[in-house]
């Protein structure tokens, strides 16, 4: 639906207007005549509609609530992909038959490690570029390898093409 604008006898009417197909082809029908332009401009009739219909456009309310200078009465809402594909998730039920999986993995891993724990003397870990870690003995070294992982997080190292953790401290599903 729109107003539309209409010229007739050299006086301009306005009307509410909708789009419609009929035999295949695009119409517009008119939904209701608003009267003469500048009658409707000067009763304020038009600003009263926008404004009635506005209560019900989310776009026409951020917009009224910035041009009042008041953006904090403005709330956000996800829309779109993230809305559809969230609302999607929920009712599938995806998420309890991953949270099911998971659960069962991450405790036949945590157990593993508990039952059998890898016999290391390394203190302090971190990330090195390369999917793996970067394991140390002394504070010195993990501060080099923290230092590394900076330069080529920042891009001023390339990263390394394989993992470099010691083999000992590896176990199947580790945590």
């Amino acid at each position: 639906m729109f107003v539309r604008e209409k010229r007739i006898n050299g006086y301009s009417y306005l009307y509410l207007v909708e789009s419609v197909r009929e035999d295949g082809r695009s119409k517009q029908r008119i939904i209701k005549n608003l009267g003469r332009k500048e009658v409707v401009l000067a009763d304020g009739d038009l600003d009263r509609l926008a404004a009635s219909i506005a209560r019900y456009s989310d776009r026409a309310s951020v917009l009224a609530q910035l041009a009042a200078g008041n953006p904090d009465g403005l709330s956000c809402k996800r829309l779109g992909a993230p809305l559809l594909f969230g609302r999607l998730w929920q009712e599938s039920g995806i998420a309890a038959v991953l949270e099911e999986l998971l659960t069962g993995l991450f405790e036949v891993a945590r157990a593993d490690g508990e039952l059998n724990p890898a016999e290391v003397d390394y203190l302090y870990f971190v990330a090195d570029g390369s999917g793996g870690h970067a394991f140390a003995r002394t504070l010195a070294e993990h501060n080099r390898n923290v230092a590394t992982w900076r330069r080529i997080k920042n891009g001023e190292q390339r990263r390394p093409v394989e993992p470099s953790p010691p083999s000992a401290f590896l176990y199947e599903g580790g945590c």
